[in-house]
């Protein structure tokens, strides 16, 4: 087999649409069969084609192959891929009608493209211009009203070489392995820790987005060693509830949600694992990680700083085109560490006291037979602000989990109101939208 590249040597400003270390090695696990270097690059070129000359494509293409070949079809092309918060048909309306000239693919229309493609042995390595604003996502809503943040592939590739170390001082050097997530590829970190892993870092990408555990167990067995499993606590839970045989796994990374160091414990006792916890947010992408069953304080990615601000944090890296605020309170340490002291905006006072509720969500998720839990401000009629708590703990009772929860907070937070649910309602990341919460505490 035979590899060039379709241009002249490559200059800083030029980045590869994947990387070419092993050709034989498997670029996906897709529908039973391993999908080589080749042949995805021959699905890219075959939907390029198809593509129509406009600046910007929503990508809402559920199986992750199918997402590959569109993300690396709109790069080629010079697109940008849209990424809307939710593929609500609500959501995806405001963003095109938002960005004019944006056209919308989904998996039927990539499937199409695929069986269209020319098979050949020899395949051409596209260039991308590292200035090419390769995606634009947006804030999930969690926060207020989503916002728009744009990402180079060449801010993508040098914040992804930082994921490759965090990893590989977890699973060792082996020149290749395999990667399942159970976040969607439209997140930001689903496109961190997974549909970039096969196109800059020779990984194997299982393609289908697994939720239950048998099924998790199942997948995970199709991939190479060391496997990586990117995940969320939900699905953590999840797993070790289930008790379910699982293959070996090298690393569990996880974000999106809290994540307390009893259930990372529980999952590597469990799984016989490691669990990386990292953090990072859809304006910054991942820039610090831990070892949560075993550290509090984070590790900061190289050429990753903070600078705390009264409102937040500024992070500062050589690939970001200025320094990103954060709403996050942090405590700088020596040695590149820091501690997470809660959000500006989870910051709260009674009584002349303070409080994050970040802190007392920890607090509450970390009671025995509280399977999941949040704590949350809601404003009543004469608009008083007063804590409330939505909690699953079907072998609980509210006085039952007032009274565990006044062993380790100050009776002036205590919620005054225990919400108690079959689930929360977190959206496909692991997030609560504050919307959702807010009609959670309607209803009851």
């Amino acid at each position: 087999m035979s590899t060039v590249l379709d241009s002249e040597p490559a200059a800083v400003s030029w980045i590869p649409l994947l990387v070419c270390a092993d050709h034989a090695a498997s670029f996906a696990r897709h529908l039973g069969r391993d999908i080589s270097q080749c042949e995805y690059l021959q699905d890219v070129k075959s939907l390029a084609r198809l593509l129509p000359d406009r600046p910007y494509l929503i990508n809402l293409c559920d199986c992750s192959y199918h997402f590959l070949v569109a993300f690396g079809a709109a790069l080629v092309s010079e697109q940008t891929n849209l990424l809307p918060a939710s593929r609500a048909e609500q959501v995806v309306s405001e963003v095109a009608a938002s960005w004019e000239g944006s056209h919308i693919v989904a998996d039927a229309f990539v499937a199409a493209a695929i069986h269209q493609a020319i098979r050949s042995e020899s395949f051409v390595v596209p260039m991308v211009d590292a200035a090419l604003v390769a995606v634009i996502g947006f804030t999930s809503g969690s926060t207020g009203q989503p916002r728009a943040h744009r990402k180079t592939w060449g801010g993508f590739a040098a914040s992804n070489a930082n994921n490759v170390v965090a990893l590989r001082a977890v699973i060792g050097a082996a020149a290749h392995f395999g990667v399942l997530a159970t976040v969607p590829p439209q997140h930001m970190y689903g496109i961190e820790l997974s549909i970039l892993m096969p196109l800059l870092a020779g990984a194997t990408l299982y393609t289908r987005r697994e939720l239950f555990p048998a099924d998790i167990a199942a997948s995970l067995a199709e991939l190479p060693m060391p496997r990586v499993l990117v995940t969320t606590p939900v699905h953590m839970r999840a797993l070790v509830a289930a008790q379910h045989p699982m293959p070996a796994i090298a690393v569990v990374v996880s974000a999106t949600a809290p994540l307390t160091s009893s259930l990372a414990g529980e999952v590597e006792h469990a799984l016989q694992t490691q669990v990386l916890e990292v953090f990072g947010s859809t304006e910054t992408c991942v820039i610090a990680s831990r070892r949560a069953a075993l550290e509090q304080d984070w590790l900061l990615m190289p050429g990753v700083s903070l600078t705390p601000q009264p409102d937040g944090t500024l992070v500062h890296a050589p690939w970001f085109e200025q320094p990103t605020l954060l709403q996050d309170l942090v405590e700088c340490l020596p040695e590149q560490r820091f501690r997470l002291c809660g959000r500006h905006s989870d910051q709260i006072e009674i009584a002349g006291k303070r409080a994050s509720l970040a802190d007392l969500t920890r607090r509450l998720q970390a009671i025995d037979g509280v399977l999941d839990a949040a704590v949350v401000q809601e404003e009543g009629e004469t608009g008083i602000r007063r804590l409330a708590a939505l909690v699953v703990a079907p072998r609980l009772g509210a006085a039952q989990i007032v009274a565990e929860l006044r062993r380790s907070v100050d009776p002036a937070f205590v919620p005054r109101r225990i919400v108690k649910l079959d689930a929360l309602p977190r959206n496909a990341v692991g997030k609560l939208p504050r919307q959702a919460v807010l009609d959670c505490l309607r209803r009851k």
